[in-house]
């Protein structure tokens, strides 16, 4: 399987602190991938240095084959690259249609394809985002980033803000996304369990340093590697 996000020693962070240290991290086609750790641990920084946002301060970072251009994010939309960030970065203004519409290039998805990976969205076509429910607010941002048909998807907490039952209904939706489109995913999710239920494989951080990685089977089943993540220790 040919990686479409590979970063091989990277080193990030802000004002020349390294806050991720020296990770190794692949990403496959048509593979979703979690990267799971507490809330500081570099997950966030590890998207923004894949991105292009955030330029390394050690290591490389590949996007399809090709090495990212630091500080040109641009660059590397062009090339095959969608980030969703926490925060959605949604026209409150404008409606699910014309945000969708801002997103299309040519050989990405139809309207239509996309409103039946989120069907929810589509009697909201002419609503403003600005008054659709965090949830719809969430798929319309998944569905932009869809519609300039990427190869590699990165998602920043997907959840955040989400009851847990409409997290439970998304992440499958993201798990047909990658095997339909054959595009690799990179998920950043809070729900541990939930992430590793839709993925292939996942990475786990602590304080910016790779504690674990494995098939989302192996991560299920080590629960103590889990609780060192998130607790700083490990569960006895």
């Amino acid at each position: 399987m040919s990686a479409v996000i590979r970063t091989t020693g990277l080193s990030a962070g802000y004002g020349g602190s390294a806050v991720l240290h020296k990770l190794d991290l692949e990403v496959g086609a048509g593979e979703v991938v979690s990267l799971l750790g507490p809330n500081g641990a570099g997950k966030t920084t590890t998207l923004l240095a894949i991105s292009g946002i955030l330029p390394p301060l050690a290591g490389k970072v590949e996007v399809l084959g090709e090495p990212v251009s630091a500080s040109e994010p641009h660059v590397n939309a062009r090339r095959g690259l969608a980030h969703v960030p926490e925060d959605r970065a949604l026209f409150f203004s404008l409606t699910v249609r014309e945000n969708i519409r801002l997103g299309q290039r040519s050989g990405g998805p139809s309207f239509e394809q996309l409103m039946e990976y989120f069907p929810a969205l589509a009697n909201r076509v002419s609503q403003r985002s600005g008054l659709l429910s965090g949830g719809e607010q969430q798929m319309l941002a998944l569905a932009r980033a869809l519609a300039g048909g990427p190869r590699a998807l990165m998602i920043d907490e997907m959840s955040l803000g989400l009851a847990p039952v409409i997290v439970e209904n998304l992440l499958p939706v993201v798990r047909r996304i990658a095997r339909e489109q054959a595009v690799g995913v990179l998920l950043v999710e809070q729900h541990v369990h939930l992430a590793l239920g839709i993925s292939d494989r996942g990475y786990v951080l602590r304080q910016g340093e790779l504690i674990a990685e494995g098939t989302a089977a192996e991560l299920q089943e080590s629960r103590q590697l889990l609780e060192a993540g998130y607790l700083g220790e490990l569960a006895v």
